[in-house]
């Protein structure tokens, strides 16, 4: 049941969805279900409460994207006594709020990402023979309709050199953004967990790995035929070090240590990190320490530092160059910072239930 400004529309299982004040916003396996018929786009009315931008309620989002192609939401939809999971995909409207085109996937969504004229989706269940089973869909940006898919080892996945590049416990894998197979595998030796980044020109092929006790490193490799060109010293972790942010020479990566967490700022080209050292309690612009959630993304020319729990200061738009905190974030509490979009913030609001995801407009010093 779908519910767009009061107006019900039919649409088999979905979860409710409910969209406010309209804003204007910048465009910034085999599964043989055909995607569902896309909903006519239907503008919303003013709510009688005070409400910021477009909102969406259900019970568990899974990803959220805000990418050229669309502004795309996925959450989950099993019975909760279902040991299959699946996920609902769709593709709404900035403006509204409402429903363009949805299909359902088996797995939980995982990174959402456009490119060549198509939608690349990642998915992930549990199988008795292997724990993580991971899946690459390849759909139509516009009606999610099915273009192709692949059995991968990972979901951490970027687009580099030309191709599409994908991360998974010991192999790196590179697909063709043509037709959407796999045309290399690389094996990672005696790694356990693995993450992939890279700058926005897509340049670049940054690769942080980690064996099963949380030793790791970070490796530069040729985002062409993924060759290693260079390996930092050793990090030390719980898992992988997550390359959230590739920009202006210098990688952002943050580590969970299983305490604590923190963001650091490291040389592109030599693997070397910059400025002081992380010193407990005491925060640079080349370090941010805060829990095992603390990450780094770049989005608009810009770093972006979120940590749930964290407050203004872990939850930060940054100027990579030098590191200086910009503005604070309009989050509160354990909200979550799902997508960045051209002009407006998608956040998960810790303090309503069902999930509520309200789209804020980016702070203007950012």
């Amino acid at each position: 049941m779908l519910v767009v400004a009061g107006v019900t529309v039919g649409c088999g299982t979905q979860p409710a969805l409910q969209a406010g004040a309209p804003s204007a916003t910048a465009g910034a396996t085999a599964s043989t279900h055909s995607p569902r018929t896309p909903h006519r786009s239907t503008r919303a009315s003013r709510p009688t409460t005070p409400a910021t931008g477009v909102h969406w309620v259900r019970r568990s989002w899974d990803a959220v994207a805000d990418a050229r192609a669309g502004l795309f939401l996925a959450w989950q939809t099993s019975p909760p006594a279902s040991p299959a999971v699946t996920d609902d995909l769709a593709r709404a409207s900035r403006q509204t709020g409402a429903i363009l085109a949805h299909r359902r996937l088996p797995g939980n969504v995982g990174p959402i990402l456009a490119a060549a004229g198509s939608l690349w989706v990642t998915t992930s269940r549990w199988s008795a023979a292997k724990a993580d089973r991971f899946e690459l869909w390849r759909l139509d940006p516009r009606s999610l309709a099915l273009r192709g898919s692949s059995r991968v080892s990972g979901s951490s996945m970027v687009v580099a050199g030309g191709h599409l590049w994908l991360a998974g416990d010991s192999r790196l894998e590179r697909v063709s953004l043509a037709s959407g197979t796999v045309t290399a595998r690389l094996a990672l030796p005696g790694q356990s967990w693995a993450d992939v980044g890279t700058d926005q020109a897509g340049s670049v092929l940054v690769v942080g790995v980690a064996d099963g006790e949380g030793r790791g490193h970070v490796e530069r490799r040729s985002p062409y035929d993924g060759a290693l060109l260079a390996t930092s010293t050793a990090l030390y972790g719980v898992a992988s070090p997550e390359v959230g942010a590739v920009i202006g020479g210098r990688i952002w990566l943050s580590e969970a240590t299983g305490m604590m967490g923190y963001v650091r700022r490291y040389r592109l080209s030599t693997l070397a990190p910059t400025g002081r050292s992380c010193v407990e309690g005491a925060d640079s612009g080349s370090c941010t320490q805060g829990t095992n959630g603390i990450s780094a993304r770049v989005a608009n020319g810009l770093v972006w530092i979120t940590d749930p729990p964290g407050g203004p200061r872990r939850n930060a738009c940054i100027a990579p160059a030098s590191g200086r905190r910009l503005a604070p974030l309009p989050l509160t509490g354990d909200d979550e910072l799902m997508a960045i979009g051209s002009r407006h913030l998608y956040v998960l609001k810790a303090n309503r239930e069902p999930g509520y995801l309200v789209e804020e407009p980016i702070p203007a010093a950012c």
